[in-house]
């Protein structure tokens, strides 16, 4: 009975000595969609114009992260230097860029002289395509490729597109995918396992694209912006703001700020990529809010059907003297190109790509 007596206490404490440690360990655990348990810290951007090399590059901003001590860590630390929040290039990092146009920048912070986190971004130099032109679903029509696949966002590069749009959704699974509508093959994605709809490859041969191969395809090179679309929901608000969530923590693993352009009909969508990334660029799709209404919440563009802009001319104008930026979907005809290149819109999405490449400009 002693011993009995004995194994009972020794197994409760035993258990409770599990029990704190796996509340010590949820309770460490760094999580992305709480970054204030740690610091959240990102820059006021990624790329920077060549002619920029001698000035300020970016700014350091965060959650109060004035209380914080920066440092430059990692093997190119020193192509920088820091002056309070402020990043320059040294010497050694003009040098560098002269050659190159890219770059993995480490920082540190402390406080009270211990290390609080670090991170790591990507920082480009020199701008993307200037040209307008954004592939809907990549360049697919003219070239018999399949939409929404690697080989047509490839396919827009090649082209020299200033963007290619695509579309994300969430399995059940938690994968992100690469797909318009709700179904694909007859299965409802949110309701369908992504091992399943890999039984089904694209026309191609390609697999179902993750979000996270399509990033990898995306960013290696420094001509073609991601326009990517956050779908709405066919389950409930909380199913889009989780798929939110994992598109904005994808981009930050793979550091990718610098190409990612986030657009949704999903107004809470971009409103939620604005709290875990306030410098993320965001557009608007519905087509439903004035320019007013979205700067005021933060958002940076109209991305609205071209109907929309029929029926609300000043909406272009005002969006201009907003600073704001103003893309316009899908514009597939000629005559309907040609008028909102007279607009100076910024970017026209369409399926038809080369046609619109044939108004532009030759350039120089």
């Amino acid at each position: 009975m002693a011993f009995n007596l004995f194994k009972t206490v020794f197994m409760n404490k035993r258990r409770l000595q599990i029990l704190l440690i796996l509340s010590f360990l949820c309770c460490t655990v760094p999580s992305f969609a709480r970054p204030a348990d740690s610091l959240r810290v990102y820059l006021s951007n990624y790329s920077f114009p060549a002619a920029e090399m001698k000035g300020a590059l970016c700014r350091i901003l965060g959650d109060n992260v004035d209380q914080y001590t920066p440092l430059l860590t990692g093997a190119n630390a020193d192509l920088f230097k820091l002056k309070k929040s402020e990043l320059f290039l040294s010497r050694r990092g003009r040098k560098y860029f002269k050659k190159f146009s890219r770059v993995d920048i480490s920082l540190s912070f402390s406080s009270e002289n211990k290390r609080v986190m670090e991170r790591t971004f990507t920082l480009l130099k020199g701008n993307f395509a200037a040209n307008k032109v954004v592939a809907h679903r990549g360049a697919w029509k003219n070239t018999a490729l399949p939409q929404n696949s690697i080989a047509s966002l490839q396919a827009a590069i090649k082209l020299g597109c200033a963007g290619s749009e695509f579309d994300i959704q969430l399995t059940t699974d938690t994968v992100l995918v690469i797909n318009h509508d709700p179904t694909y093959q007859g299965m409802g994605i949110e309701h369908s396992n992504y091992t399943d709809l890999l039984k089904f490859p694209l026309p191609n041969g390609e697999p179902l694209p993750t979000f996270e191969n399509y990033l990898k395809a995306g960013i290696t090179q420094q001509n073609t912006r991601l326009f990517a679309e956050i779908k709405p929901s066919v389950i409930d608000k909380a199913h889009v703001l989780e798929l939110t969530r994992r598109v904005v923590e994808e981009v930050w693993r793979k550091k990718a700020q610098a190409w990612v352009i986030y657009i949704s009909f999903d107004y809470d969508a971009l409103k939620e990529v604005l709290r875990l990334d306030p410098s993320a660029v965001t557009m608007y799709l519905n087509g439903d809010k004035s320019p007013d209404e979205l700067k005021k919440d933060g958002i940076q563009g109209l991305d609205y059907h071209y109907n929309v802009y029929h029926k609300q001319q000043q909406w272009i104008s005002e969006a201009h003297a907003a600073g704001m930026e103003v893309n316009v979907w899908t514009v597939d005809t000629v005559p309907e190109m040609e008028y909102f290149l007279a607009q100076k819109v910024g970017y026209i999405t369409t399926n038809e790509p080369e046609n619109l490449f044939a108004l532009l400009p030759k350039p120089k």
